[in-house]
């Protein structure tokens, strides 16, 4: 399944915050509590097809165990009340052309509001200097 998502999607790196983790107590008697927080997350390309996923956040804590308690692993799951929705697509050429459009805009309209300014301000200058 990640094989299929990191060809359906270039841009998707997936990361799993406990590949390859490995905790060793200095005593070798302690306890370990993982907090993992799980967010149900869904990538939708363009309306074709969904994939869902867990993304997770991991945090660790250790403890020497005191005389008379036992070793232990704790994992402690928090599963979130929401969603992350992630919708990819692609954009018509009219779409960009738009954008770059409205782009040249608001370039020529701060040009002029500071043009309109320059010219205020040496009119103003002139004026008081005559005075």
């Amino acid at each position: 399944m990640l094989l299929l998502m990191k060809k359906k999607f270039r841009d998707l790196s997936v990361t799993n915050p406990l590949d390859k983790t490995g905790m060793t107590g200095p005593d070798g008697d302690n306890t370990f509590v993982y907090f993992l927080n799980v967010i149900r997350t869904v990538y939708n390309q363009g309306g074709v097809t969904n994939h869902t996923l867990n993304q997770y956040t991991v945090n660790k804590y250790t403890s020497k165990t005191g005389a008379g308690t036992v070793p232990a692993v704790f994992m402690r799951y928090d599963i979130a009340p929401i969603y992350v929705y992630y919708t990819f697509r692609e954009n018509s050429v009219m779409h960009f052309l738009v954008r770059i459009i409205a782009i040249i805009g608001g370039v020529i309209t701060v040009a002029g509001i500071i043009v309109s300014f320059l010219q205020n301000s040496a009119y103003q200058l002139v004026k008081t200097l005559k005075e």
